[in-house]
């Protein structure tokens, strides 16, 4: 059975979990590769469709008649000072510009979706969910509405470069973190187990890697795109589909003392 054939059945069958502690651990640490490439696609598009929508919007604000500003020593400042500029007219959302403080980056939430310059940094806010640029992790200059204009044109122009960078960032960071977890999750299965069932760490190890493609590829798809699901429900979904692969092993048949 190769790879991909096992991790299809691994999505529905504790045997097939229980078959992986038969497999070679080259196999086990294949599969979770491939298990954690298909969790972050799904994730990381999803971050990159909306860093580029916002940055795209952002562009779109400046171009139109907004109110002036600059942007020096990681601090906005413009020229209303009594209020903040709201706009949801000029992209698809809201556009907000603050420098007097008012506007705090948890008020956002009221505001649906949009952009907001605030006062030291940016933020790209969608329903709760956002993206925050700090003006002084990223800007070394004084700069305003041309020259802001000008550095989202040269980000723009990357854009795919950094994309794929950001992707293959957080699957390195999932990618390690699944393998701290999984050996985690193969102590948890020693204490799982039953005595008269003789698995080794090595083949728990191996059981816990096949046991997490569910729950992975269910909170990879859930979590971005329909509703945030807790941590706890991933680590809840390991635990019992390695149980279920535990109990799923025959138990070894007890030998019988033979009659002389």
């Amino acid at each position: 059975m190769n790879v991909f054939q096992l991790f299809l059945k691994s999505l529905y069958s504790p045997k097939i979990i229980a078959y992986g502690r038969l497999q070679r651990i080259t196999k086990a640490i294949t599969h979770v590769l491939l298990t954690i490439l298909i969790a972050t696609l799904p994730s990381g598009i999803a971050f990159v469709s909306t860093l580029h929508a916002g940055v795209s919007q952002l562009q779109s604000a400046l171009i139109a008649d907004i109110p002036t500003f600059q942007i020096e020593n990681g601090q906005l400042s413009v020229p209303i000072e009594t209020a903040p500029y709201i706009n949801d007219q000029i992209i698809d959302g809201v556009f907000i510009l603050d420098g007097t403080g008012t506007i705090q980056n948890d008020d956002l939430a009221s505001y649906g979706s949009g952009v907001a310059l605030l006062e030291r940094e940016a933020v790209i806010f969608n329903h709760g969910e956002s993206q925050t640029i700090s003006y002084g992790l990223v800007l070394s200059q004084e700069i305003s509405n041309d020259t802001l204009l000008e550095v989202i044109e040269q980000f723009m122009g990357i854009f795919p470069l950094l994309a794929g960078l950001a992707i293959l960032i957080m699957y390195i960071g999932l990618a390690g973190a699944s393998y701290l977890g999984i050996s985690l999750l193969a102590m948890i299965g020693l204490m799982l187990k039953k005595r008269a069932t003789r698995l080794s760490y090595g083949q728990l190890w191996a059981m816990a890697a096949f046991s997490i493609t569910l729950p992975a590829i269910s909170f990879a798809i859930i979590d971005p795109f329909f509703i945030s699901v807790p941590f706890f429900f991933l680590i809840l979904g390991s635990i019992l589909m390695l149980f279920l692969a535990i109990r799923s092993i025959p138990k070894p048949k007890t030998q019988t003392k033979g009659h002389k």
